[in-house]
Order: C-alpha cells, then structure tokens, then sequence
C-alpha cells in the first residue's frame, strides 16, 4: 500500500510540472513564435538546451527535466528554394520525442477526434535496427507518428506535425 501511495505522489508531481505535452499542445507549438515558445516550455517545465541555425532556419529543442521527453520546433527563414517556391516559409514542424506506449494510443484516439485519417504506413529495417511510419491525414495537415527500435534499446516513438505539401 505504502508503495502505491510513494508512486500515485511521484506520479501526480510528474504530471503537474507538465513533462508532457497533449495534442492540442503540439498544434499550439507551431503557431507560435520562438519567444511565445520560450515562454510555452518554461509553463510546461522543458527547457531550452539546443538551437541549431543554418541560412534556411533554426531548430529549438526542449527538453523535460530528466531528458527522457524532447520536443523541436523549426523557425524556417522563408528562404526559396527556387524562384517559384511559396512553401518554404510555411514549413514549420513540431517533433515530439517519447517512450510511453499508452501517450501513443491517446494521441492516435485525439488524432481520430480532430479528423485525421490513417493513409499508410511505411516500415524500413536496416540489420535489425526498424523504423516505422505511420502517416495520418487531414485537408491541411499531416502527422506522421513514428517509431524506432535499435538493437538493445528500448523503442521510441516521435511524433511529427506539419503542414500538407500535396
């Protein structure tokens, strides 16, 4: 009993620094500018580690407080990638890194929820080392929710939020 109580505590703190991030948090991510994201991470207890620029963006990574949960989110800087592209600048996508099965199976039931269907899924196996994709579509979206298994380690699952190209 003792050991239930240690771990609904330990649990309940868990949850309420907000390690986790829900679907409608992932779609919120992506309209945001990087110093409302700044400002976003800080609430839900990630913190800024990394910022990877190049001259077609930057990437910000989060972290939560023992690593084990990472979200990036690119600020493209609109450069074309020829003289007729209009896409660029819109290609802003959230990645959310996590190991829990059962966030897996609540995302797929908010994903059903807010009109996205499953299209396919793409699976590739490099000597033991599988990566799976499963993609899911509305008119003006896309997520793909991802998996990885390498040899020795436990499996992963990233989910990828972005704006439709086709």
């Amino acid at each position: 009993m003792r050991l239930i109580t240690i771990f609904t505590l330990v649990f309940s703190a868990y949850c309420v620094n907000g390690q986790t991030l829900s679907l409608d948090d992932i779609f919120h991510i992506r309209t945001l500018d990087s110093l409302e994201l700044s400002k976003f991470g800080q609430e839900k207890g990630f913190d800024l580690k990394e910022v990877e620029m190049d001259i077609w963006g930057s990437i910000h990574k989060y972290y939560s407080a023992d690593s084990s949960i990472k979200f990036e989110r690119n600020f493209p800087s609109g450069r074309k990638l020829f003289a007729q592209d209009t896409t660029t600048r819109d290609n802003r996508t959230v990645y959310y890194h996590f190991t829990n099965k059962e966030t897996l199976k609540e995302f797929k039931e908010k994903m059903k929820e807010k009109g996205f269907k499953f299209k396919r899924t793409d699976t590739k196996d490099y000597g033991g080392n599988r990566f799976t994709h499963n993609i899911y579509l509305t008119k003006e979206n896309e997520i793909d929710l991802a998996s990885e298994k390498l040899i020795g380690q436990k499996l992963k699952y990233t989910l990828i939020y972005y704006r439709r190209m086709n």
